[in-house]
């Protein structure tokens, strides 16, 4: 099994704990540019983009094993944002 080497700064952190698009079935423009910018994704590599994402999730089942389905909507969301980025499309 591979473990991801990506590692979040706190700022990174704030955001993913307090992050939650406003629509719960679309990420408007503006969400996808403040996870852009918020993740830094322009700075990394496809590889990068792929630890990311991976620790995006990984982020996220830890938190649901206390807040159960509520964090599902922006962990889909964020990654979303890294599939779109990773495939060369850009907000």
């Amino acid at each position: 099994m591979n473990e991801t080497t990506f590692t979040f700064s706190n700022e990174q952190i704030e955001f993913l704990n307090s992050y939650r698009p406003k629509d719960d079935m679309i990420t408007s423009i503006e969400e996808c540019e403040l996870v852009i910018e918020k993740l830094g994704l322009s700075k990394l590599s496809l590889r990068g983009l792929c630890e990311c994402r991976n620790a995006v999730v990984q982020f996220y089942s830890n938190k649901r094993h206390t807040d159960c389905f509520e964090d599902m909507i922006p962990m889909m969301s964020v990654t979303a944002v890294i599939d779109h980025y990773s495939l060369g499309y850009t907000a």
